[in-house]
């Protein structure tokens, strides 16, 4: 989570989360499993990197917004 000061009395805070969903059901078996946990762990910290950027553009819409 990334917070930044928007105000004296507020501030915006960004959490990015990303989900894996896969379009055919698991067979079970195990690299499988391992095969979708490290592409959903994977995809979450490539969408944690846009939070700084994401947030900085939230702060100053919201800034410009509230003159």
């Amino acid at each position: 989570m990334i917070c930044l000061n928007v105000t004296e009395d507020m501030d915006v805070c960004i959490t990015i989360n990303a989900k894996v969903i896969y379009k055919k059901k698991a067979s079970g078996e195990l690299e499988e499993e391992v095969f979708r946990k490290d592409n959903q762990l994977r995809g979450e910290h490539i969408a944690r990197q846009f939070e700084t950027e994401i947030a900085e553009k939230v702060r100053k819409k919201l800034a410009e917004e509230l003159k």
